[in-house]
């Protein structure tokens, strides 16, 4: 580890807390001794650096580790987990840095949902908050980094978290058709008629007006009579609401 530590310029200091950290994990869980050493090394290194607050090169910490930069990133996630040092932000803190604060307070709210469906599980981590930012994201259609979002995730695994996101997307769906309980914007006295005309009585309700002793008249004739007038009374209403409008 101390020549890991050299070549990522860091001081004794890291060194240490990073040894400190192999030895924790060595007793959280004996399957850790199974892992390369220099993925091991660079890993807790990292760890170590960032609760110093000492700046790393993760490129080159990733290439000393002498694995992928996907599997690095894997792995130290799967450390900060059994370390319990997952960096928990906000939904809030997770947009902005996304640069979507417009998607804070839904996301915010799908959370508190899924949340409460969960009896057992752990949901104050990283993974669910950006899970319901991405599902939130993904129904307004607004563009989203996977890339970013994985990394603010703090997590590798990729079916895990596209495991998550599917609970998410089948309760904000759920949601969104329980919510759905807007009334229907009541239409115009012209489309109304319009719509009368066009339903299978129509021939009946021209049929009662020839009843009505009104001379006779053709079934299009009649429909295109019924259509101007309610054309004229749309006209009117417009020229009634400015007028309102120009009294104010």
């Amino acid at each position: 580890m101390e020549v890991l530590a050299r070549k990522l310029g860091f001081n004794e200091v890291v060194m240490n807390k990073a040894r400190e950290l192999e030895r924790l994990l060595e007793t959280k869980n004996s399957n850790t001794n199974r892992i390369d050493a220099s993925l091991k090394g660079v890993v807790c290194l990292h760890i170590a650096a960032d609760m110093k607050g000492v700046k790393i090169d993760k490129d080159l910490a990733s290439k000393l580790s002498g694995t992928s930069k996907k599997k690095y990133r894997t792995q130290l996630y799967t450390f900060e987990n059994m370390l319990q040092l997952q960096k928990v932000n906000s939904i809030k803190d997770m947009c902005l840095k996304l640069g979507l604060a417009e998607l804070s307070n839904e996301a915010t709210t799908l959370m508190t949902k899924f949340d409460q469906t969960q009896e057992d599980e752990e949901v104050n981590l990283p993974m669910y908050f950006a899970g319901a930012i991405w599902v939130v994201a993904k129904s307004r259609k607004v563009s989203i980094e996977k890339t970013k979002i994985l990394e603010l995730a703090r997590t590798g695994n990729l079916p895990t978290f596209e495991a998550v996101v599917t609970m998410m997307k089948k309760l904000h769906d759920t949601n969104s058709l329980l919510s759905s309980t807007k009334k229907p914007k009541r239409k115009h006295a012209y489309q109304e008629i319009i719509d009368n005309i066009n339903e299978k009585n129509a021939q009946e309700e021209y049929n009662m007006s020839e009843d009505d002793g009104s001379d006779d008249e053709e079934y299009e004739v009649w429909r295109e009579r019924m259509i101007n007038m309610a054309r004229e009374e749309i006209k009117l209403a417009s020229k009634k609401a400015k007028y309102e409008a120009g009294k104010k």
